[in-house]
Parts: structure tokens; sequence; C-alpha cells
């Protein structure tokens, strides 16, 4: 008898339409329904637009995502690192008053067991640049992800 995953829809943060969407479904989702979902996190207070981009739903190997960042560059003291930075700074953060950092870590955990309920989203203009997701990519090296779900949009090709 096969075993019923425990979790079967993204969280509440990653949606289309306000509502949370079915793990099976990635797949069926068109590129328009996807520039929709990664359209609800703007990126770096960039000029981009997702309707930019003609995006897919896949998984990568975590590695190949170590240079995503802004400057094409690993983090500061790699990716370990920053996730160490992020934990300390939830828990300053909650130590401070702000409850809503608390359990990351475990949340984290959860998320590498199926990274589907939140995926990182990702441009790919020949390297890989991070829109979304830099905590729990830290959290996939960290804890030892070896692939991630994503979000992958790559330029539309403009006519002349």
């Amino acid at each position: 008898m096969p075993i019923e995953p425990k979790i079967r829809h993204t969280t509440a943060d990653c949606s289309l339409n306000g509502a949370r969407i079915a793990l099976v479904d990635w797949s069926k989702l068109s590129s328009d329904e996807l520039a929709q979902v990664v359209g609800v996190q703007e990126p770096g207070g960039t000029a981009e637009h997702p309707q930019d981009y003609d995006w897919e739903f896949t998984t990568l190997a975590t590695d190949e995502l170590r240079l995503a960042t802004e400057d094409g560059d690993e983090p500061e003291g790699g990716w370990r690192e920053a996730y160490l930075r992020h934990t300390a700074a939830d828990a300053e953060a909650v130590s401070l008053g702000s409850p809503e950092y608390a359990g990351r870590e475990q949340w984290l955990r959860t998320w590498c067991e199926d990274t589907r309920i939140y995926p990182l989203y990702l441009v790919d203009e020949g390297g890989y640049r991070l829109w979304d997701g830099y905590h729990r990519l830290a959290g996939a090296f960290y804890l030892g992800a070896e692939r991630v779900a994503v979000v992958l949009g790559r330029p539309k090709l403009r006519p002349k």
C-alpha cells in the first residue's frame, strides 16, 4: 500500500490567486500561472517583471545553485555560514519580540523533506540568479538537501 505524503499543498506564502497549490499540480501550471505565483514575491526592488520570463517548474541539484546570488558568488563564508547567520538573526528577532521568526529552523527541516511546498524562484540568464528563497537555499545547503524544487524563469525572446 502506498504511503500518503504528510504534506499535500504549498504553504500559504506560495499561492495562485490566493489559493494554496496542490504539490502534484506544479507541473500542470502554465508559464503565465507560474509568473503569477512568482509575482507575489517582488525581486529585491528591481524593475524586473515576472511576465518578462517564460517559467517552468522543475528540480535542480542544490550544488548547481552555489553561485545563484545577485553577485554570482557564494555568500560570505559559504551557504552553511549564511544559514547560521540567518538562524542567529532569527533568534535575536524572537528575543526582541518578533515571534514570527520562531520555529523557522524546524520549518526548514520540514521544507527539506519536500521543497515543493515553497519552491525557490530563480531566473536563468546564462547563470542562475535567485529571486526569492535565500534563507531556504541556505537551509538546503546546511541540511544537505541534494535537490530543490524551483520555479525557473528564462527571458522571453523579444522580436526585433
